[in-house]
């Protein structure tokens, strides 16, 4: 039988095992905790991301002549990356590549300009050198909103990105003919003196005029290409057009045709009919001065103050009441900030618009515009500011510039709408600030209309741009 003493220590030694497990646990717990706090002190995080990729790719491709059907040697083709043009010259397989193209979400560019043998023209196509952001690993489809693919969260690379491109091309031994007749008499009388223009897409390629037989050729034409042509004579409309004797019409007033390998597209046959009335070339605006500043753009940046602008157009406008009067503004979309000295005191005193008003007039030839705006004077500014008289009086020291909190803006409104057409030339014919307005109305543009749109910026207004900070005076 056990006794009490027994029983005690029975029990103090199991109480000292007990410690001792306790001790042991503590003991290990303050290890891990040591080592996690070891661990914090490290500067080492690993990153499950580590690398910043820029996904690269390559643009390749072949310049084949399509009426042979063998590829083209000598050709250069040329594509702009990384901070300059690279240019590479097609061998006897007519092939290319560029490597190492950075990825974008925007398009390059490919000009391949050909060996003289095929007339030594350029033609460009598209290339795209694209990825879809991969999202942290998951491959996550913009278009489409789903999810293609699980992702560990590491880097998922994106590389080798190709892009092909083919060149369609051929010898420049093809041509365009007919010939331009005057309807409004007998229907073969040839028409002289007619200007035919020869379009490439909606580039000018060439012209040619018709003399007294009414024809027109032109030669060397590379195949494969969308040809308009624009038949126009002073005083006369388009009537019709066919091609080789074909009942069908190649167009309404411009004729577009496509030509094939060797192919000599002859018969184009124009009928024009006089009409002393009839104006079918929309006048457009060919350059834009502001005092020393000549053939501005809209993004052009001028200094200081303009005293006239002067517009040119391609031809004789009407120039009565309604151009002078309600046919054009202008203004200054920014704010003038006044700065006085006087009385040893430099402040600055709110904005104010600095047009008061302007002129418009005519040159003899009514093809130059000339718009001068009338500022206001420094006295009318610092009156409508409410500066005090004492510090602010003219003759103390005033310095007035446009406000460095925005760009300073002209602007030129050349008005123009439905029905209410205060621009106009001499034949009332109105002024567009585009070409797409003008043809939907029945008028055509000459060559070179496209460049009002460049000054325009594809609006009726024109923008001028001065620094902000620029110094005034008045």
């Amino acid at each position: 039988m056990e006794t009490k003493k027994q029983r005690r220590l029975n029990r103090g030694g199991k109480n000292m095992s007990k410690r001792l497990l306790v001790l042991f646990a503590l003991l290990t717990f303050g290890l891990m905790i040591a080592g996690c706090s070891e661990g914090d002190k490290s500067n080492t995080v690993v990153n499950p991301n580590p690398d910043i990729f820029a996904p690269t790719g390559s643009i390749s491709g072949i310049v084949m002549d399509d009426c042979a059907s063998t590829p083209v040697q000598g050709a250069v083709v040329a594509v702009a990356y990384s901070g300059s043009v690279k240019k590479v010259t097609t061998d006897a397989s007519g092939m290319f590549s560029f490597n190492n193209v950075p990825a974008s979400y925007d398009s390059y560019y490919v000009v391949a300009t050909l060996p003289a043998a095929y007339g030594g023209f350029s033609l460009i196509e598209t290339a795209w050198v694209g990825y879809e952001d991969l999202y942290d690993g998951y491959n996550y489809n913009y278009y489409s909103g789903d999810f293609t693919e699980s992702g560990s969260g590491a880097s998922t690379p994106v590389d080798k990105l190709a892009s092909s491109v083919y060149f369609q091309a051929g010898p420049a031994a093809s041509s365009i003919s007919g010939a331009v007749l005057d309807a409004s008499t007998v229907a073969t009388t040839p028409l002289a003196d007619a200007t035919v223009k020869l379009f490439i897409g909606g580039d000018f390629f060439a012209s040619a005029t018709t003399g007294a037989t009414g024809a027109f050729s032109f030669t060397q034409l590379p195949p494969y290409q969308s040809y308009y042509l624009q038949v126009t004579k002073a005083n006369y409309t388009y009537v019709t057009s066919v091609v080789a004797g074909s009942p069908s019409s190649c167009g309404d007033m411009s004729v577009g045709c496509q030509i094939g390998c060797y192919e000599d597209l002859a018969g184009i046959i124009v009928w024009l009919e006089y009409d002393p009335f009839r104006d079918i070339v929309a006048p457009y605006i060919t350059q834009i001065d502001a005092d020393a500043d000549l053939d501005i753009i809209y993004d052009d940046v001028l200094s200081g103050q303009v005293s006239e602008f002067v517009v040119t157009f391609s031809e004789a406008m009407a120039t009565d009441r309604r151009s002078t009067k309600w046919a054009v503004d202008v203004w200054a979309g920014f704010y003038v900030v006044a700065t006085s000295s006087g009385n040893a005191a430099v402040t600055d005193a709110g904005y104010v618009y600095p047009i008061e008003d302007w002129t418009v007039a005519w040159d003899t030839t009514g093809t130059q515009l000339t718009i001068t705006p009338i500022y206001y004077s420094a006295a009318d500014i610092i009156a409508q500011l409410g500066a005090p008289a004492t510090t602010w009086d003219p003759a103390t020291v005033v310095t007035f510039a446009i406000s460095d909190n925005n760009w300073g803006e002209y602007y030129l409104d050349f008005y123009q709408g439905q029905g209410y057409y205060q621009l106009t030339d001499a034949n009332l014919v109105p002024w567009y600030y585009n070409e797409w307005d003008a043809n939907s109305d029945g008028y055509l543009y000459a060559a070179g209309a496209w460049y009002q749109e460049i000054i325009l910026d594809g609006s009726s207004y024109l923008y001028l741009y001065l620094e902000p900070g620029t110094a005034l005076s008045f």
